[in-house]
Order: C-alpha cells, then structure tokens, then sequence
C-alpha cells in the first residue's frame, strides 16, 4: 500500500496513509465544492467482508462526506459498525447532498433551511424498514 503511486500527490502522504493497513480515499477537486476525481486504495490482505466495508465506505466518502461520524448508529460511516450496504440515514444523507434543490452558491442560511427540507422529503419516501 505504501508503494502506489497517485499522480499530484506526495509519497509522505501515501505512506502516512498506509499506516494503519485499512482504506483509505484522496480527492482531487478544481474548488472546494467541485470534486474531479477520487482514488480509492484498499488493502487486498483482509477478509472479504471487511474488504467490501472499505470499498463502500471509502467511495461514498469520495463523493463528498469524507468523515467517520457516531451520531447516527448504524451507519456507514462509524468505525464501531461494519456495514456492507446503506443505512436508511445514510441513504438518506447521501441523497441530500446531490439533490437538486442544492446548488452552487446558495447563502448557508438559505441552504439550511433547504437542507431540513430535502431531509425530510427524503425521508418521507424511502421506505421504512
């Protein structure tokens, strides 16, 4: 893991990404909002399950929410759960950020305002489990 070699970024970064023998993702982006590209590296030695964790966990990360919450459990994106498919919440969060009502610079006061919405139309029309 610590040999891959990603155009633009450092070897350092790599190596100190490897460290723990797990997955991991880097994003390129032309602006804060914009992501162009996503690398994801997963560490083939591990059992399939975990595996299949990582990739899942790691590509919707790539798609714009890179970071390990507890809030919501059971959740993709807890380190004490090992899911292999969304969470209801999940869903419904990933299905938040690209929703269309959102759009490039949109006043955060106005954009929270749209996001309670978007979550609670989206929750109204996934289906329950």
């Amino acid at each position: 893991m610590t040999t891959i070699k990603i155009e633009g970024i450092q070897p350092e970064l790599i190596k100190k990404l490897s460290r723990h023998r797990t997955c991991y993702f880097l994003s390129g982006r032309k602006s804060p909002g914009q992501i162009i590209s996503s690398f994801i590296v997963i560490n083939a030695e591990r059992e399939y399950d975990a595996i299949r964790h990582c990739l899942l966990e790691e590509l919707i990360q790539s798609l714009g929410l890179p970071n390990d919450t507890d809030t919501l459990r059971p959740s993709l994106f807890s380190d004490a759960d090992q899911l292999n498919s969304l969470a209801r919440h999940d869903e419904i969060i990933l299905r938040t950020l690209y929703d269309q009502r959102l759009t490039d610079g949109i006043e955060r006061t106005k954009v929270l305002r749209y996001v309670k919405k978007i979550l609670t139309d989206w929750d109204n029309r996934l289906p329950n489990p």
